[in-house]
């Protein structure tokens, strides 16, 4: 019996010292619940603008659009920055930098490392 009143007393002062944690923990769990079903929400209402944007482009270029993002896995186009495509970060030739420049309103060309339709800003 005298050999457990110690183990007692450590037992307890682990209780005290555990009480604040697994309230906090809990705590953070209803926050990870809420930002989670926050997230969920935004993703959602992303999707359904999504829809809305894609609906507004001709059929032929959406469908290119989403092959190249199935194949990309992000995104389907990127923007050329500073004759680099945003996509892949690889510059492009002066050629294809010149053909997207001179290409014919409506007309999107892709990359060539990356196959994302590529926007001139």
């Amino acid at each position: 019996l005298l050999e457990l009143e110690p183990l007692d007393e450590i037992a307890d002062q682990i209780r005290t010292t555990a009480q604040p944690l697994a309230q906090r923990r809990k705590d953070l769990r209803g926050a990870v619940i809420q930002l989670t079903a926050s997230l969920d929400e935004e993703i959602a209402h992303k999707v359904i603008e999504r829809a809305a944007c894609l609906a507004k482009i001709e059929a032929p270029t959406a469908k290119r659009y989403e092959q190249n993002r199935a194949r990309a896995g992000v995104s389907g186009a990127a923007f050329v920055v500073e004759g680099r495509c945003d996509g892949c970060r690889i510059a492009l030739s002066p050629l294809d930098r010149d053909r997207i420049r001179h290409s014919a309103p409506g007309t999107f060309l892709d990359c060539s490392e990356c196959g994302r339709i590529l926007v001139e800003c």
